[in-house]
């Protein structure tokens, strides 16, 4: 669909998602309308009038007090333009599916952002129920005249059989939390078995009833619908042990609150704990004075961080539309209707990408945990638990490819660049250029320094990649703890953001490399006949002997002299590279989806455009690093960058400046995608080896 006529309505109250809200309606053709709501009748009327052009509609929990159920009447009263309407809450028992799907509309709730607080709050309840704490605090005033206030004795994890009903996001996400706690068991019941990989270890029980009779503590992981309406009712329960702790973190009618009341008061259910009741908000209040229940206010996702990503979410399902046709998390009910099977089994295509992706979950260590999209790998970036020695050992790697692959390139940039009276100009084509030096000095000419580049780049490039990481968070979290964050740039990929990484990299690097280039420089140079010719001292040209030979006759500064001008250099070449990268890569990926051939283009472009515009700093930095060995006295006697630019200008003019261009382009298109690649291909290694790639 086109974003041109978008009309986004949002129903219900935003609260920590404004800046993702604001995103969304900044972009071209984009409209959101505050839905100002009081009564049904109104908001049906207002579906005529007002809101008779709407293209998608978001709605919150809460928003039913006004609306009313997303029911038959309210979904036959929706304008023929409305595609979607986006639920922000895990359970749509508020939105009839069927007559939305009647007309075509795509209803998408939200998935993973709920999995980790409601796993959380059940094994808050769980552990409550069973150690029986909440009773002791109600009693606590008649402590310690009474022991533990007169709370009955707990029990604890040891030799428990847990069953989760329902094995789904949740359902694991308890799994997961539960473990460590020493249970004797955790088995599930689903309509279907897990493959192994999603059990984990838990045991799949096929019989219902074998899974109330056998289960210690039952957690309720199942959706609200006709089927499972009083789920959990009088017949099921005597099928259960007693004594049974019974959890409920689903949805309140899953449970027939009044039959549970009896069992309750009995002993049948030894202790209930809840966050969610069946006539909400209202709840029963026979059912929560009980001693042995434990209750809260629907508090699952009642944590500043959920309710943030859960507001971003709906945001990402309209933009997912609107980008794709499709909605990021389609109800099931709609698998068939939008997504048609693509196989004899009846399997939507979405049913498959899903499960693929269930399958992949399973290979990141730790549980999942969702809003913070914890197994996906940012292409810049290793994992946030990447050890500094993973971060340095990547960015070593592609320090070294990046310089060493196009060495020849670089060889002939240097000589284009040196302006020294008597030497034979080399051809404006780098590829003439190669091939007249490898037919008249040999191939191996042309290679002369890489050992230099070898030694120093692995070091630099590590520092230059873990500054460039650390830097770039802290400039997030710095931004993001402001008191005006808001008006801060807060996303880690915002050129501005890469860009001052990237300057505080290139300084810390650039400390360590500048010897090694300037080594580098004069190798390279020193194969030149007439220069070669000029340093006889210099009896063989190896990285040694020309380090010892500078020493001796210009000192320690003679390895430092270009710093200044490198930086100068690559300052604004860091921060053109990467500023451009992160434009690029906006553009041509804005998934920010991993894509080894979209991330080369961004960074050859990046690469060519901060190499064309830097030339004349090159330039100035070449003369600085080559000085000693050459026969133009104006050119020897520089010791600066002002002195440096006059002894160019002498030589050539302004396009003097501008020597050595074209192998400087090519040089760095590729390198900079070869520096990518390889540190992409390092952190694989690494995150694979560690169990992390998803």
């Amino acid at each position: 669909m086109s974003t041109n006529t978008a009309k986004v309505l949002r129903i219900g109250k935003v609260f920590y998602a404004q800046t993702k809200w604001n995103q969304l309606e900044s972009k071209e053709g984009v409209e959101v309308i505050e839905c100002t709501l009081k009564t049904r009748q109104e908001f049906l009327q207002d579906l005529k009038t007002i809101y008779k052009d709407v293209t998608n509609i978001t709605r919150t929990f809460e928003s039913v007090n006004n609306t009313g159920r997303f029911d038959e009447e309210i979904a036959q009263a929706l304008p023929d333009s409305v595609k979607t309407v986006s639920h922000c809450g895990a359970g749509y028992d508020q939105v009839d599916i069927a007559p939305l799907s009647a007309r075509g509309i795509q209803v998408s709730n939200v998935t993973t952002p709920v999995e980790a607080p409601t796993a959380d709050t059940a094994v808050f309840l769980l552990l409550d129920c069973l150690r029986n704490y909440s009773w002791g605090q109600r009693e606590i005033t008649k402590w310690p005249q009474t022991k533990a206030g007169g709370a009955p004795l707990g029990r604890e994890p040891r030799n428990k059989t847990v069953g989760i009903l329902g094995m789904g996001g949740i359902g694991r996400a308890i799994r997961d939390r539960l473990k460590p706690f020493g249970f004797g068991k955790i088995q599930y019941y689903n309509r279907n078995q897990l493959s192994s990989d999603l059990e984990k270890g838990t045991e799949y029980c096929g019989s219902l009833d074998e899974f109330f009779a056998t289960s210690d503590v039952i957690l309720i992981s199942i959706p609200l619908n006709s089927h499972t309406f009083h789920f959990i009712n009088n017949e099921a329960i005597d099928k259960m042990k007693d004594g049974v702790i019974i959890i409920n973190t689903a949805r309140g009618a899953v449970v027939d609150e009044s039959q549970l009341i009896a069992h309750l008061k009995l002993g049948k259910v030894g202790s209930y704990g809840s966050d969610v009741f069946e006539n909400e908000p209202d709840y029963n209040k026979e059912l929560v004075s009980l001693p042995n229940v434990v209750a809260l206010p629907h508090m699952g996702t009642h944590a500043i961080e959920s309710i943030q990503t859960m507001e971003e979410f709906v945001v990402e399902n309209v933009e997912s539309y609107l980008e794709t046709g499709k909605v990021k998390t389609i109800v099931p009910e709609q698998y068939s209707i939008f997504y048609p099977p693509v196989d004899g089994d009846g399997t939507s295509q979405l049913q498959q990408e899903q499960q693929q992706e269930e399958h992949l979950h399973l290979h990141h260590q730790l549980p999942i945990i969702p809003g913070v999209d914890a197994i996906e790998i940012d292409y810049e970036a290793l994992p946030e638990n990447a050890s500094l020695a993973a971060h340095l050992a990547a960015g070593a790697l592609a320090g070294i490819m990046e310089h060493s692959v196009m060495f020849p390139i670089d060889s002939i940039k240097t000589r284009m660049q040196i302006l020294d009276k008597g030497l034979v100009h080399l051809s404006r084509s780098v590829f003439e250029s190669i091939s007249k030096i490898a037919s008249t000095e040999g191939a191996y000419s042309l290679w002369k320094g890489v050992s230099s580049v070898i030694m120093g780049a692995g070091p630099a490039h590590a520092v230059y990649f873990s500054v460039f990481e650390a830097t770039k968070t802290f400039l997030v979290n710095r931004m993001t703890n402001s008191p005006n964050s808001k008006k801060i740039i807060t996303d880690e990929n915002h050129p501005l953001i890469a860009s001052g990484a990237g300057i505080a990299a290139t300084t810390a690097s650039d400390a360590l490399m500048t010897p090694f280039d300037t080594i580098k420089q004069r190798m390279q140079a020193l194969q030149i006949p007439e220069l070669q010719k000029s340093s006889s001292r210099i009896q063989s040209v190896n990285i040694m002997k020309v380090a010892g030979h500078m020493y001796r006759g210009e000192g320690l500064k003679a390895f430092y002299i270009s710093y200044p001008t490198t930086l100068l250099t690559n300052i604004p070449f860091a921060a053109l590279n990467f500023g451009f990268y992160e434009y690029s890569s906006a553009k041509l990926n804005p998934t920010n989806q991993y894509n080894p051939y979209l991330h080369c283009v961004s960074g050859g472009i990046a690469g060519g455009i901060a190499a064309a515009l830097t030339t004349p700093l090159d330039c100035i930095k070449t003369a600085l690093q080559t000085k000693g060995i050459v026969h133009s006295e104006t050119l020897r006697n520089i010791n600066g960058f002002k002195s440096a630019v006059k002894a160019i200008y002498a030589q050539g003019g302004y396009k003097a400046f501008l020597r050595g261009l074209k192998p400087r382009i090519i040089f760095n298109v590729p390198s900079t995608a070869i520096s990518w690649t390889a540190y992409e291909m390092a952190k694989e290694i690494l995150i694979r080896g560690n169990g992390q790639r998803k």
